[in-house]
């Protein structure tokens, strides 16, 4: 179960493409590493066994037009991946896990974007694709768990205003 009493600490960012996730992610981490923390810098989409395949899947032009709930069923899926082999052991071990996008890019770009809904999401991404009973956005991190946006790009010409029937471009 994700939701849970581990002696680690849960930090998502999230925010638009090209708003300096990625950049905040890594400084926090080497700040912490710094500070005697271990720390597990991760992203999503992406970073698990089956990650570059749902990317690829998902990103890739001859995709387009599939089907919203396919398209967020391969998102679920890499964060069940992500939550098993990555996110769970490292917070069960103490480490200090800072991922690059969580659930509430689901919830923005599937739940929102597409139109399935922020309950829908918030049950099947990471509720019950992660072993985990919560169905509600504030209940779906594990413990201790907090979420960070960034800002929007202040540059025009990003990805996603570009390409806006894409979702979730990869970390920078």
């Amino acid at each position: 179960m994700l939701v849970a009493d581990y002696s680690g600490v849960f930090i998502a960012i999230e925010g638009g493409d090209g708003s300096g996730k990625s950049t905040q992610a890594r400084l926090l981490a080497r700040r912490l590493r710094d500070a005697g923390r271990e720390v597990v810098l991760t992203y999503e989409p992406g970073d698990t066994r089956i990650g570059p395949d749902v990317r690829r899947l998902v990103l890739d032009v001859a995709s387009e037009g599939l089907d919203a709930r396919a398209e967020a069923l391969l998102y679920a899926a890499d964060r069940a991946e992500h939550v098993a082999a990555t996110i769970r052991p490292a917070l069960e071990r103490g480490a200090v896990v800072i991922t690059d996008r969580y659930i509430d890019s689901s919830i923005t770009y599937q739940g929102v974007g597409r139109g399935l809904g922020v309950d829908e999401i918030a049950h099947a991404s990471p509720g019950w694709a992660t072993g985990s009973s919560a169905r509600r956005p504030s209940s779906t991190r594990p413990s201790g768990g907090r979420t960070w946006a960034a800002p929007p790009p202040i540059r025009t010409g990003t990805w996603w205003s570009m390409h806006p029937s894409r979702r979730m471009s990869s970390p920078t």
